[in-house]
């Protein structure tokens, strides 16, 4: 195959800018990836539907579901092809009142229809509602929590849950906002109960929103009871309430009885640090500024929370921790995964005054001087054979 002079002078040239640029602009800054929450709500399922529907046993074909009405989406949504179980089958047939909520999911791969719940009266009016809200929350995502607030509290444990989920997975400034949705005598019971131990975090939360004496020191009680048998079940939640109620003194007792322990489990630390990082968050800068003593202590004691803290950092735009990272990445005993030894070098390079100095990888001036000078010396190479084209 016969390559042109000029097309092979255009890829010669690509080849050295590219080295070029490999060795003077170093690595690229390491991207913070979210983890969402990992449970879907029935409002979730309902928003990214083509179609919802109420569907009831099919008479001529028993067994399956056949669509009675349309509750949003498309008017003429795809046939409904879903096998009705001999339970549901029970439930439908002593109960005409009573319909399954089906949705159909075009981003499904494959497409198909899904049941997401039974209404009996009072699921659908719900149903129809979040449909009518989707451009609001779509537009005012704050709004969406506060819509299912009032419905923690619900009968029907099918909208109870879906409020829990909606409420629960909200930004922790809204979760103290809302915390008056539930009564604490009630949230005093629901912690009790065993039952609703799924949601016991959440009832913490709200927990830590009470003025009465009593609670304070419950939540003050269950942090120390955590840490002295090693537990990690709430802790992250107990810790973020210990911390809401008693501020820049319950950061004092985490230090002492987590940061500056080098004995606490990973698992345990994990916990500490969730709390320490929604309070900071969602907190004012004084008690920022006094998490990061903290973390600073835990840096020294629990290297392994490094790239977490980093984290935290770089979403608060914080560098005043650039100097223990840096201590971090020069001690030959720490050691830490290719991906975790590049996101705490970004940190370091984009908070430091003289990034070259601190950070072996960043490029210095002279070594940019080097391949620019290594570059000229290869132009002679690129414009050899081109001297001129036989016509």
């Amino acid at each position: 195959m016969n390559i042109s002079r000029p097309a092979m002078f255009l890829a010669r040239l690509q080849i050295v800018f590219l080295l070029l640029w490999l060795f003077a602009v170093g690595p690229a800054r390491a991207c913070q990836i979210c983890i969402p929450f990992p449970t879907e709500s029935l409002a979730d399922h309902l928003l990214k539907s083509s179609a919802v529907v109420l569907a009831r046993e099919n008479p001529d074909a028993p067994f399956t579901l056949q669509t009675t009405k349309v509750l949003g989406g498309d008017s003429s949504p795809p046939s409904l092809e879903l096998f009705l179980d001999s339970q549901g089958r029970r439930i439908l047939a002593n109960d005409e009142e009573k319909s399954i909520i089906c949705v159909y999911q075009p981003a499904q791969d494959p497409p198909a229809w899904r049941r997401v719940g039974l209404d009996h009266g009072a699921l659908r009016p719900l149903v129809e509602e979040i449909l009518r809200q989707r451009s609001h929350w779509e537009n005012q995502p704050d709004a969406r929590p506060r819509f299912f607030a009032p419905y923690l509290r619900h009968p029907d444990p099918q909208i109870a849950t879906l409020a829990h989920l909606e409420v629960g997975r909200a930004p922790y400034s809204q979760i103290r906002d809302l915390a008056g949705a539930i009564p604490t005598t009630e949230i005093r019971k629901y912690l009790a109960n065993i039952r609703y131990a799924e949601w016991h975090a959440l009832y913490i939360l709200f927990l830590a929103q009470s003025q009465d004496s009593e609670d304070k020191r419950r939540i003050v009680e269950a942090v120390e009871s955590n840490a002295k048998f090693s537990l990690t079940l709430q802790t992250a939640a107990w810790a973020t309430a210990f911390i809401e109620t008693e501020r820049s003194a319950g950061l004092d007792r985490l230090d002492e009885l987590y940061f500056s322990n080098p004995q606490r489990t990973r698992q345990e630390m994990d916990a500490i640090h969730a709390a320490c990082s929604v309070q900071g968050t969602n907190s004012p800068k004084g008690l920022q500024d006094r998490i990061l003593e903290s973390y600073r202590l835990a840096l020294t004691h629990h290297a392994d929370l490094a790239p977490r803290i980093v984290a935290d950092l770089t979403k608060w735009k914080r560098a005043d921790l650039a100097d223990s990272i840096v201590s971090l990445l020069q001690t030959p005993s720490v050691a830490f995964t290719p991906e975790e030894n590049l996101q705490l070098r970004a940190y370091v390079r984009g908070n430091t005054p003289d990034p070259a100095h601190h950070d072996p990888d960043h490029p210095s001036p002279r070594r940019s001087y080097l391949w620019l000078a290594v570059g000229l010396l290869l132009l002679p190479y690129l414009f050899r054979g081109i001297r001129s084209t036989p016509s």
